[in-house]
């Protein structure tokens, strides 16, 4: 299932070397791939890991564990069986993009997020939570991840899960990726008859949709308690009527918001925090930040200088 490629941390990009020969070995064996799913690659030092026939830079990761710096504890984390277990059974994915299939691995953020998310989910004593996860870092596959564990927990009864986009290419995308998990109880609820019906129904499943169809959904229109709605663009999707009508249509339902930009409004008795967060002592039930994108290599830091002005306006003027 794994392949482990060591080499020497005295080489100058050591993990690039090890990198560069997995992707001879997918050249020239490729039949030792069939089975095998996971790779890693370590100079003693850092640890990289990636999923087999996805061999392009910025799709392999470096493993973290809380023992900084300790190579020992990396692999003992990384290799443990329920960790290897949970990689091949629920955070490989497959995905659509410019119409060819790839395979994809969740990062750590991405699992630790999956992970929060539905144990929050499931948590019959709360019902809110914020995911706090910087521009760029995979939300989609998180919310899909998410969607998906949940539909097929055998705590949640039959779920009715909504994934709940904030504009129609992203809605479009996220359909494309569904499909591709090959999951069947899944519904797009593309008009506000349609989304009031499915849930009018006690429609089981996944239902795609957008926050606008909401306008005017009657309240209390189904009371269930095994109800998840799954936010996009949390910062700004809920505010005002539309979160009203959200809120007031499903009452019993649990809500997980999603953002890279939360609106801090808490000391006015609104904004993100407020509404997702309030159940949570920092505000957040998972965060991943562009500190921590930029210490992973995923975000590039920003380097600027101030320009000379010499442009002065007479201040009576």
């Amino acid at each position: 299932m794994l392949v482990i490629e060591c080499k020497n941390a005295n080489k100058d990009e050591a993990i690039a070397l090890g990198v560069d020969q997995i992707r001879r070995y997918h050249r020239e064996t490729p039949e030792l791939f069939v089975p095998e799913q996971l790779f890693t690659a370590t100079d003693a030092i850092g640890f990289s890991y990636g999923v087999s026939w996805n061999t392009v830079r910025r799709n392999i990761f470096n493993w973290k564990d809380e023992e900084v710096g300790k190579l020992e504890a990396k692999v003992k984390s990384f290799c443990a069986i329920p960790q290897v277990l949970a990689f091949l059974k629920d955070y490989i994915v497959f995905a659509e993009k410019d119409e060819e299939l790839n395979k994809y691995i969740l990062r750590q953020h991405q699992t630790g997020a999956v992970d929060a998310t539905v144990a929050r989910a499931l948590d019959p004593g709360r019902s809110r939570g914020l995911v706090w996860h910087t521009q760029g870092s995979g939300k989609t596959f998180t919310m899909i991840k998410a969607a998906e564990m949940l539909f097929r927990a055998p705590e949640a009864d039959k779920p009715t899960v909504l994934l709940m986009i904030d504009r129609n290419e992203l809605e479009d995308q996220m359909l494309k990726n569904l499909a591709a998990l090959g999951l069947g109880n899944l519904e797009h609820a593309s008009s506000i008859r349609r989304l009031n019906k499915l849930l009018r129904d006690d429609y089981r499943g996944i239902i795609v949709t957008m926050i606008h169809k909401f306008r005017d959904m009657p309240a209390d229109l189904n009371t269930r308690t095994n109800i998840y709605v799954l936010i996009d663009e949390a910062h700004r999707t809920t505010s005002g009527d539309l979160g009203n009508f959200l809120m007031a249509g499903l009452p019993n339902a649990s809500y997980i918001g999603f953002t890279g930009t939360p609106v801090d409004k808490t000391a006015y008795g609104r904004g993100t925090f407020k509404t997702f967060g309030c159940e949570d002592d920092r505000g957040y039930l998972h965060k991943y930040s562009i500190a921590d994108s930029i210490e992973d290599g995923t975000t590039l830091p920003l380097y600027y200088n101030l320009a000379p002005n010499e442009m002065l306006m007479p201040y009576e003027t």
